[in-house]
């Protein structure tokens, strides 16, 4: 018994010392432009985006139950402790130098970088409204908990404020789209909204950016340990935020990113919505208006994902789902080695599937693997978000709406059936063309 717990706290103490290096970066740099920038027919978007959107700051909103730590003088300071409250708000995100907008373009269109660096900070926080009230706030009447009148007048307003700012957005994008991001482990507040940032800069800013941002990044020796019950603890939060901004009229499509630990957090909270939905026998994809859901290097249990997306049927609750894996990612290699060997989902590659397998994965609808062999770019965790083949790639996939395949203007190499292949010189090299891939107009789904 002695042995065993000293095992297990060795391993927490040598987790605590590797999240620095392995857990997600908190580097404010301005990451290198995608190779789509880089090329012609890639900046057609980016030089396209309105004038109204070209001035930083960025407006991103976000979602948070992290308690707050301080008011600043940008507004509010969140930290890693839990809140039952959750909030939303706008974050204003510009540059760390004064840019033209002949000079932002000509920074984004180049692999030379400006001295000094450019780096991503924020000009501004205002939190605008409550989503979710704490439980202390709540009453008890005929036995169960319940929200107090006037504590639901309150989150009717702020559902209706988050709709106003949603619309607001919108109104500057023909796009009408809603890209929301749940970061993973040892990430702050603002990791996560400088991270979309930079995402939502490089794609030209469409539709509206959406940081959901849980208690994580508390470090020390049980880091690990307390963001991975932090997840399960924000469930009930995102699955209450995504019914509010798929409740918003003016939205047509929502996509949702998630990346490492946040994977979980996403597939548990669509799993239990799409329980919900299903029992009232309508359709997931419609009810949350769910195109896309993307796992980046997902921090997951590879057993666990196998039962929810294919004894669930998980996949069903978006238009398309798409998987970035790596075989380089450190740190899940050693997340499997701090949970005793069970294999992550981001860590897997295609050749470690038996042909069976892939035979069923590749008959899902809609629903790819994407085999990330890339490198030489930030850590080995945070490729989907700084590596330019990657970003290049999801920018194609959720801004411009294009299955994987030469053919549809996304050349990844294809290897196995459903399962493509991604590489340093992805889009600045021709590859062999592949067989059109394209989605049906119309499909069933949960």
């Amino acid at each position: 018994m002695l042995d065993s717990q000293l095992r297990w706290l060795l391993r927490i103490f040598i987790a605590s010392l590797a999240a620095t290096l392995l857990g997600c970066s908190r580097n404010t740099e301005l990451i290198s432009p995608p190779t789509m920038l880089l090329i012609s027919d890639g900046r057609t978007r980016f030089d396209a985006m309105p004038p109204e959107l070209r001035d930083p700051p960025m407006q991103i909103i976000y979602a948070a139950d992290r308690d707050i730590v301080k008011k600043t003088a940008l507004g509010i300071e969140y930290g890693a402790g839990r809140s039952g409250k959750l909030v939303f708000g706008v974050a204003q995100v510009g540059f760390n130098r004064d840019l033209s907008w002949p000079e932002m373009q000509a920074m984004s269109r180049t692999e030379a970088r400006p001295r000094p660096r450019v780096a991503v900070e924020m000009k501004q926080l205002t939190e605008m409204g409550i989503i979710c009230i704490p439980l202390e706030e709540m009453e008890v009447r005929e036995g169960r908990y319940r929200v107090p009148a006037d504590k639901m007048a309150l989150i009717n307003a702020g559902r209706d404020a988050l709709h106003g700012q949603i619309r607001e957005q919108l109104r500057l994008s023909p796009e009408k789209d809603v890209y929301l991001y749940v970061h993973g482990f040892n990430n702050s507040f603002e990791d996560a909204i400088f991270r979309l940032a930079m995402f939502y800069h490089y794609a030209g800013r469409p539709g509206v950016a959406i940081a959901y941002t849980w208690p994580a990044g508390r470090g020390g020796l049980f880091g690990y340990a307390y963001d991975r019950e932090s997840g399960e603890f924000t469930v009930f939060h995102l699955k209450k935020f995504i019914e509010a901004v798929a409740s918003c009229p003016e939205v047509e499509r929502l996509h949702i990113i998630g990346h490492s630990r946040g994977t979980d957090v996403v597939c548990t909270a669509l799993r239990e919505l799409n329980i919900e939905i299903r029992a009232k026998d309508l359709r997931t994809q419609e009810q949350l208006k769910l195109e896309n859901l993307v796992l980046a290097a997902p921090d997951l249990d590879s057993h666990v994902f196998e039962q929810r997306v294919a004894i669930e049927d998980l996949h069903l609750a978006a238009r398309r789902m798409t998987v970035y894996l790596s075989r380089t990612d450190m740190a899940l290699a050693f997340s499997k080695w701090l949970f005793g060997g069970g294999s992550r989902l981001g860590n897997l590659t295609p050749e470690k599937f038996t042909p069976d397998a892939r035979a069923k994965l590749a008959a899902l609808k809609n629903f790819s693997l994407i085999d990330c062999q890339v490198s030489g770019w930030g850590t080995s965790h945070d490729y989907a978000f700084a590596h330019p083949a990657v970003v290049s790639d999801l920018i194609l996939l959720l801004r411009d709406d294009k299955a994987p395949g030469a053919a549809n203007g996304r050349p990844l190499t294809p290897t196995f059936e459903g399962v493509w292949r991604i590489e340093n010189d992805y889009l600045l090299t021709p590859v062999a063309e592949s067989a059109p891939n394209s989605l049906p107009a119309t499909q069933n789904s949960p």
